[in-house]
């Protein structure tokens, strides 16, 4: 056998126990070895990666030959003085922890059987033989940054060397007819090592299956897998609600999210092969529900010149954009793609000599070159007050939360330009809503610049089209705009789209600057009916009429119109 490999009595004791139990033979053993010397990977992960012995056997085995007893470190203080004899890199790297030390021998706790293998190696560096014992990881983990001072977020670089999410060598297959299907009954036999293989499995499937959502929710009993994939929820996994615990302790790890999560707490993972993600947890009296999002808007698109806008809405928008101090405000719905569009705003005008900021009362993908912070509440009022003598060009503000925010970033909008987002379903209702929050007609009226309104409908595929009979042809609202016996769309999905009908979204936007009469009549006085009207004189085109006219395209449904826009008779 090489010496290189075997060279303490830790590692002789396993390898001699091994040909003496006759669950290796000595060839197989000796190619194990040399795989191992070459590859520079543990002996113990090519014995089982290589098929030599299953991971389950092993480690009973080692648990056997060392009797390893088991300690509770939430009781347990270790010796200051065993403490100092192994440097905080090793503890970093390997996830062990010295407990004592006698005659030269010094206890080590260890999260798993498997972590023998490498003992051997951290004995010739420290000069002790290690008697290993186990405990949990997460006890260690805690242990580790308590004893050593080494912060949570060092301590994440340990999933990352031991198998972090989506960074691990998966042995599933991302067929078609495996997407929807994850056998979560295997967290009652995995060990917390292997949990980051099976969050793994879910989130690449999910990504796979081009789901936007993965949620894991308790319900009574169980806990169940959901994809969320044009916009409908698949469940792909259901067991027992005990063993959830392992896919959420692993999730708060990554996250440095608190072990007991008394209140909701979201945060964005930048994870290999997956990208951004957006982790939120939410308390129940059944546990800890969880969404992890690929993307919060349907459409991610950065650039102006893409994101459907017309020439005309273009140049209008550039104009507003450029002027140094004033108000945009966006308003749709929830889920209508605004906070991509601020985004993408935020993008446009951050150019060479100028600075931008962004606040969000929720998490969202930061923009390059854009500093940014997320508060809610007293807090973003003290930020919205506090920018107004930080001499900023350009500041987003993603969803104000009170009519306060609102107020307050008017007053800022005479310093800078400012990009407000808020829930409004057309120009009329956002101006509308801003009125209410109590601002003073006068001082909105001259800090408006442009006020947009917009919706995100799902796209027909292309490759699928077919006619079919709508029963809202019938609809008053549609044959005004389409008139009598028009011919419908719709995608009744095929190979192309994943059998779904979607091809991605299409959005539609409602656009208008503020010119110096709607500017003094705004000052003076708001009725919504006759603004409406000022809006279709001056040739502002509705959100209906431009979804409507997608319609006509063959680019989404009459459902999907009345599904966004909410049009009645």
């Amino acid at each position: 056998m090489s010496e290189a490999i075997v060279k303490g009595s830790n590692l002789n004791k396993i390898l001699n126990g091994l040909i003496e139990e006759q669950l290796l033979t000595e060839e197989a053993l000796s190619e194990a070895i040399s795989k191992a010397e070459s590859s520079r990977k543990n002996l113990g992960e090519i014995l089982i990666e290589d098929g030599y012995i299953s991971k389950e056997a092993l480690e009973s085995f080692i648990k056997k030959i060392f009797e390893l007893p088991y300690v509770d470190l939430t009781s347990y203080v270790p010796d200051p003085e065993a403490l100092k004899l192994i440097p905080k890199t090793i503890v970093h790297r390997y996830l062990i922890l010295p407990l004592f030390e006698i005659e030269g021998n010094l206890t080590v706790a260890i999260p798993n059987p498997l972590t023998v293998f490498i003992l051997d190696s951290i004995s010739q560096e420290i000069g002790y033989e290690l008697d290993p014992v186990l405990t949990t990881e997460d006890s260690l983990l805690d242990s580790v940054i308590v004893y050593y001072g080494i912060s949570p977020d060092e301590m994440s670089d340990y999933h990352k060397a031991s198998g972090s999410i989506a960074e691990t060598e998966n042995d599933f297959e991302l067929k078609e007819e495996n997407l929807f299907s994850i056998d979560l009954d295997r967290l009652a036999i995995l060990e917390s090592s292997s949990v980051s293989e099976l969050l793994t499995e879910i989130l690449l499937k999910a990504k796979k299956a081009e789901a936007t959502a993965v949620h894991i929710e308790p319900i009574e009993g169980d806990f169940r897998v959901m994809y969320r994939v044009e916009g409908t929820l698949r469940t792909v996994g259901v067991a027992a609600r005990s063993l959830q615990k392992p896919l959420t302790d692993y999730l708060k790890n990554v996250s440095k999210f608190p072990r007991q999560v008394e209140r909701p707490v979201e945060k964005i993972l930048e994870l290999p092969r997956l990208g951004e993600m957006i982790i939120s947890m939410f308390p129940t009296i059944h546990g800890e529900r969880i969404v992890l999002t690929f993307e919060r808007d349907p459409l991610r698109i950065d650039d102006i010149e893409q994101i459907g806008l017309s020439e005309e809405e273009k140049n209008d928008i550039k104009e507003v954009l450029n002027c140094r101090h004033g108000l945009m405000v966006i308003g749709a719905p929830i889920n209508s793609g605004k906070t991509s569009t601020l985004r993408t705003f935020l993008r446009y005008a951050n150019k060479e000599g100028k600075s931008a900021f962004m606040l969000a009362v929720e998490e969202v993908r930061p923009v390059e070159g854009v500093q940014f912070q997320k508060l809610r509440g007293e807090e973003l009022l003290t930020a919205i007050e506090g920018l107004i003598h930080q001499d900023i060009d350009i500041i987003g503000l993603d969803e104000a939360d009170s009519e306060e925010a609102i107020r307050a970033c008017i007053r800022l909008a005479q310093k800078s330009m400012v990009i407000l987002t808020i829930e409004a379903s057309s120009i009329t209702d956002a101006i509308r809503k801003m009125i209410d929050s109590g601002a003073e007609t006068f001082s909105l009226s001259w800090s408006l610049s442009a006020v947009i309104s917009q919706r995100v409908m799902k796209k027909n595929c292309s490759h699928c089209l077919e006619e079919y009979k709508s029963p809202l042809i019938t609809n008053k609202v549609v044959k005004k705009y389409l008139g009598e016996n028009f011919q419908v769309f719709r995608s009744r999905g095929c190979d192309s789209c994943r059998g779904s009908g979607v091809d991605g979204y299409v959005s539609v936007f409602e656009v208008t600057s503020f010119s110096e009469s709607m500017k003094r009549k705004l000052a003076t006085s708001f009725n919504p009916q006759d603004f409406q009207n000022q809006l279709r004189s001056k040739g502002v085109d509705s959100i209906l009429s431009k979804a409507m006219e997608k319609v006509v395209e063959k680019q989404v449904t009459l459902e999907e119109v009345y599904r966004t826009t909410g049009f009645k008779e």
